[in-house]
């Protein structure tokens, strides 16, 4: 996947071209700043406002902070991939976007940049290894995505990382599969075993002193007893007047007890 073009449809953002060969560098600098002034020479001129619309461009959730302060923005990226070219249009606010002149669900674009095949996902599904997570080593989305370098996304676990890193890698990823796998069986085992410890009502049926069968035939069984009671409850339209006379009676007799 090559990036080609990135516009709005406001006059004020100056349109980026990205090159077709080599590297793109996006710089910037205010034109009053005093040079020694670095943060206010080179800082807040959008240089990560590109990578932030990029990533908005290639199916990222929705961005409350674009839908707040840019509404009624559109953004338009133009890629290239295999020797063919897209575009994508995608306004603040808006649940739906332009795809290749097509209006599509960001869901469904989102599975159209699976199949594209920037990314050659295995045929069987694998949880975390998707062409949203492979990009995030490549386009970093957030200030903490600089933190950890085997960490673009700040809220992944180990697993999601290594995963990832080893399909990039050209390794085995199936071997961290297999080992998260095992790892979450164990840990069903083992709260399963305090479980054992704890629950009497569990150690009852393990031991054979309780028989499942009969109990769920039981539960199964009142649950409906109770069912149809509340459905035949109804509460009398005089129920205050009887409960009323209800406890006078009961204080009268008493008094003659």
């Amino acid at each position: 996947m090559r990036l080609i073009e990135l516009s709005a449809n406001k006059s004020s953002f100056k349109r980026v071209k990205f090159n077709r060969t080599g590297i793109t560098l996006i710089v910037g600098r205010h034109r009053m700043a005093k040079k020694t002034d670095l943060k206010k020479t080179y800082n807040g001129v959008g240089k990560s406002l590109i990578v932030a619309l990029v990533n908005y461009c290639l199916g990222s959730n929705r961005n409350e902070h674009f839908n707040t302060h840019l509404p009624e923005w559109a953004f338009t990226l133009v890629f290239e991939h295999a020797g063919e070219t897209h575009s994508v249009t995608r306004t603040t606010g808006d649940a739906k976007l332009l795809y290749d002149d097509k209006e599509i669900s960001l869901n469904k674009y989102k599975e159209n940049l699976e199949q594209l095949g920037a990314f050659v996902l295995p045929a069987e599904s694998v949880g975390y290894l998707t062409f949203r997570s492979l990009l995030s080593f490549f386009l970093r989305p957030k200030n903490g995505s600089y933190v950890r370098y085997d960490r673009p996304q700040p809220e992944w676990k180990e697993y999601q990382s290594v995963l990832c890193q080893s399909f990039l890698l050209g390794l085995d990823y199936h071997r961290a599969v297999q080992k998260h796998d095992q790892k979450k069986k164990l840990d069903e085992q083992l709260g399963l075993a305090e479980r054992y410890k704890k629950d009497k009502e569990l150690k009852e049926f393990y031991l054979g002193e309780k028989n499942a069968e009969v109990e769920l035939l039981e539960l199964g069984t009142q649950i409906k007893r109770l069912e149809e009671n509340l459905t035949a409850f109804r509460v009398a339209e005089d129920y205050a007047e009887r409960q009323h006379k209800a406890d006078r009676l009961h204080s009268v007799n008493r008094i003659h007890q």
